[in-house]
């Protein structure tokens, strides 16, 4: 009994908060093809990517994968002439590949 109240209040706390949160790492595959082309269109979207508009090619490692199912609610941004679809969330740039299957952010 004292599992099932534990259990039914972690689960009352984590929907109480109402905001949207990114799950990095959980859920978001193998996302380097993503990543692959954020890298080779980075001109294109380094804007939504990182707020510094100085900011060189980062390196892949700095990527993290994310589930794209945590796009629920973002803001898409339109990025030219890229495969991409990438996102404003939480002030967090986001791009998914184009059948939204695997995303990435840095």
């Amino acid at each position: 009994m004292r599992q099932l109240l534990l259990a039914l209040f972690i689960l009352l706390a984590g929907s109480a908060s109402g905001q949207p949160t990114i799950g990095i790492g959980i859920g978001g595959g193998d996302c380097q093809g993503v990543i692959r082309q954020i890298t080779q269109d980075w001109f294109s979207v380094r804007q939504i990517m990182s707020s510094d508009s100085g900011l060189k090619r980062p390196p892949t490692s700095q990527f993290r994968c994310i589930s794209p199912a945590y796009m629920n609610g973002a803001m898409q941004r339109h990025v030219g002439t890229t495969q991409l679809r990438c996102y404003t969330l939480e002030q967090t740039g986001v791009c998914c590949d184009a059948d939204m299957q695997f995303c990435a952010t840095l």
